[in-house]
């Protein structure tokens, strides 16, 4: 590669994660230079069996009509970031205000007619192109297809504005309501930043493409490990100025020394409920961006 040529990653990883049980529920990895979001999450979609009901939530990048529809077919609740106005996203053309804080329910036909009584109703139909990828649409047996949504529109301070396309109920789950759900999206950035820096998802010890899969799954299976044991275990607050909760990267470090026969099953609980944190509201550190390289397994030889 020149010096001067950006690299690229090698696997893409897609992941369902489940914000109550603090858990990964399904996984799929895409070539690096390849990735499709919108199909693997539709792919997951499909073959989940969740009984109980169901909101999904995601950032921008998953607000494509596709996933709307799975969604709603599958009996899905949704509520997706959306790109914001002016953006050539989704929102374009729908019929919502230009500017300012909205909350819109819409009916939308979805078809891939271009007849000139669907032209000209825009606020009605939406044209999709043949590149525009809807699974519910056939040009013989069904060239119609209805999508139910509301489209939000809010501040999140005094210069930004955030989108939201949801089909939870206006009555029950009115504009701040909205705010909050969509606030347990960070719940999967901790968990992220949790498999990647504690768990040690940041490095691999394999360059081969398969093998490098195999140390993925290894850590996402102990990452629902810690977090099946962590959520079980019952702090005692004790009227102290902090709420604690136990502190993550010590309970991994117990836990593998559980896995290597160290710690008895009875003592696993207790040698992590020792090690607890405040926790501070508010605080921020910035986001480690930078690419690395394998780590052979050589630098154990003496």
């Amino acid at each position: 590669m020149e010096l001067n040529q950006k690299g690229y990653n090698q696997l893409h990883l897609n992941a369902l994660y489940d914000l109550k049980n603090r858990i990964y529920t399904d996984v799929i990895l895409q070539p690096g230079r390849y990735p499709n979001e919108t199909g693997a999450l539709i792919d997951m979609m499909q073959r989940s069996k969740i009984q109980e009901p169901v909101l999904l939530i995601a950032d921008r990048g998953y607000e494509s009509y596709n996933v709307l529809a799975h969604a709603q077919e599958k009996g899905w609740k949704f509520l997706i970031r959306a790109k914001d106005l002016g953006s050539r996203g989704i929102l374009t053309h729908l019929p919502i205000p230009d500017h300012g804080t909205f909350d819109c329910t819409l009916s939308l036909i979805l078809t891939r007619k271009q007849t000139k009584e669907i032209k000209n109703q825009p606020q009605v139909y939406r044209c999709l192109t043949n590149k525009t990828s809807c699974d519910f649409l056939d040009p013989v047996n069904n060239p119609f297809y209805t999508l139910h949504f509301r489209v939000l529109r809010f501040s999140i301070s005094e210069s930004t504005m955030e989108c939201i396309i949801t089909n939870l109920e206006e009555e029950a789950f009115p504009m701040e309501e909205i705010k909050k759900l969509y606030g347990w999206r960070w719940g999967i950035e901790r968990s992220f930043r949790e498999l990647k820096y504690t768990i040690g998802l940041t490095n691999f010890h394999s360059k081969k493409v398969e093998y490098i899969q195999q140390e993925i799954f290894a850590r996402l299976i102990i990452y629902n490990f810690c977090e099946r044991i962590v959520t079980g275990i019952v702090i005692q607050q004790n009227n102290r100025k902090y709420t604690y909760q136990i502190n993550f990267t010590a309970a991994v470090l117990i836990c593998r020394e559980f896995f290597r026969n160290r710690i008895p099953p009875p003592d696993l609980e207790v040698f992590i409920q020792k090690n607890v944190l405040p926790v501070r509201e508010g605080r921020k550190a910035p986001r480690k961006v930078r690419p690395n390289s394998a780590v052979s397994f050589l630098y154990r030889i003496p």
